[in-house]
């Protein structure tokens, strides 16, 4: 799979300076979401299918090479990186799947791993791609961040990843 939508896509997960860092608007009608101080349901709250809705990263990157760096690189991600999803299995194994666009068609369409928590329910681990800070879940919404230094400009970025459930 492609390596930099993994990372992204649970830095993909750190990937948020244009979003809220903490809870929802009442006036929305949404609900509040579980933190990591009081994460009493995180594994169950992760059981099911994300699928990214915003990636973040600071400081500002040049995230698809055209010149101009940027701090919502959501936008400028290719159609292939937001379509993957993440499945969540009771079974702590995930399937993270290149969905109908895929960036590189010698890649498998999915990967399955196994996935756990930290005791504290903090951090997420995924075997063999390492590790991601929960900011926050909810029945629908879950944001995580990740560091990555692999650009080759010895610069550490922080991407503030949300995730939507399907």
């Amino acid at each position: 799979m492609n390596k930099y939508f993994l990372l992204i896509l649970f830095a993909a997960v750190l990937f948020t300076s244009c979003q809220k860092e903490a809870g929802f608007s009442e006036e929305a009608n949404e609900e509040e979401p579980i933190t990591p101080s009081n994460p009493a349901n995180t594994a169950e709250l992760l059981i099911g299918t994300w699928k990214m809705s915003a990636n973040t990263v600071s400081p500002q990157i040049d995230y698809n090479g055209d010149g101009t760096k940027e701090t919502d690189v959501f936008p400028v991600m290719s159609a292939c990186e937001k379509d993957n999803t993440l499945m969540f299995n009771t079974d702590m194994k995930v399937t993270e799947d290149e969905g109908p666009a895929k960036c590189d068609a010698d890649d498998p369409q999915s990967v399955t791993r196994n996935w756990s928590l930290s005791v504290d329910n903090k951090i997420l681990s995924l075997e063999g791609d390492g590790t991601r800070e929960i900011v926050s879940i909810s029945a629908t919404k879950l944001v995580m961040k990740i560091k990555f230094s692999g650009y080759g400009d010895g610069v550490e970025y922080t991407f503030t990843t949300t995730f939507t459930k399907q």
